[in-house]
């Protein structure tokens, strides 16, 4: 069920500015029953409001031009389950961390810029620039059916500052085409760990760790150039392409998550412990061949 107005007002012939509202109720589809984490009954339908405002243009040379900000507030959101390591687990319901948050709220907002042109029939590109931020309220938390009160306004879990995209087609032939298309993104939230060596009753000693403040740390910048060559040949009155692509280009080593270990430097001295951190990366450089073939053109479709 939604609600929205669209209000657009033509400034010039080559400018408009457009302003946007919308309520929205949102159920929860059959394939979003969390029934790995035991739940058997729907809940009610997520709602949201949006507001946008946008600006357009069009210059002279045919560059598009697009400006626009938005807000999004989000209530009567339903639980959302989470591993508290926020590592990538392949099977995240069976870990150890699970847990449940009960979300109050929460929003998103932010600033997006666009451009866009084609110079020329053999040269075509984008790029864009988006300044944003996600928060979500958390009313409590539940770990092996207790609920926990934990009233707070933390990152969304992937809340990323600046986001930036330039992509660029080049055709010096109808049968060749080559496409590189580069990213750029501010980390992900995480949660740091910290390491305290306590006393027990019987005055031992032993190490535990504990988490910060929860996702109140961000990973490194990630960034990638992919490229792709294509090349189209023509058989039995159909199409067939073939592509070499490479996967991150200059071989940047971006961080996925990090591992925690103890390390004493080979001190038997507790005091001189500390807790290290790991880099676990995305994909390197990575290239790949392929052929794919339009069936539907041989078909005559």
């Amino acid at each position: 069920m939604e609600s929205a107005t669209t209000l657009a007002y033509a400034l010039t012939s080559h400018a408009s500015i457009r302003a946007a509202w919308g309520l929205f109720h949102q159920s929860q589809g059959i394939h979003q029953l969390a029934v790995e984490d035991g739940e058997a009954s729907f809940h009610p339908a997520q709602r949201s409001e949006h507001q946008v405002l946008g600006l357009e243009h069009v210059t002279g040379s045919g560059i598009h031009l697009r400006a626009e900000a938005y807000d999004k507030q989000l209530t009567d959101r339903r639980p959302s389950y989470r591993n508290w390591r926020d590592d990538i687990e392949i099977f995240p319901e069976l870990a150890g961390d699970r847990i449940r948050l009960d979300l109050a709220g929460g929003h998103a907002r932010g600033l997006e810029l666009y451009a866009r042109g084609e110079t020329s029939p053999r040269l075509s590109w984008w790029a864009s620039y988006a300044l944003a931020e996600v928060r979500d309220k958390i009313r409590s938390f539940g770990i092996d059916g207790q609920i926990f009160p934990f009233e707070d306004e933390i990152a969304g879990r992937y809340d990323q500052r600046h986001t930036i995209y330039a992509d660029v087609s080049l055709r010096p032939t109808p049968k060749w085409q080559l496409n590189m298309a580069w990213q750029y993104r501010t980390g992900w939230p995480y949660t740091n760990r910290l390491l305290h060596l306590r006393t027990a009753a019987d005055g031992s000693r032993y190490f535990a760790i504990e988490l910060d403040d929860p996702l109140a740390e961000d990973y490194p910048a990630v960034h990638r150039l992919d490229a792709r060559l294509n090349r189209t040949f023509r058989v039995a009155g159909g199409r067939r392409h073939a592509f070499f692509e490479v996967t991150n280009v200059y071989d940047h080593d971006n961080v996925s998550s990090y591992v925690f270990f103890i390390d004493c430097g080979g001190s038997p001295n507790p005091e001189d412990c500390r807790l290290r951190k790991e880099e676990d990366l995305w994909f390197g450089l990575l290239p790949s061949l392929g052929v794919e073939l339009d069936l539907g053109s041989i078909a005559g479709l």
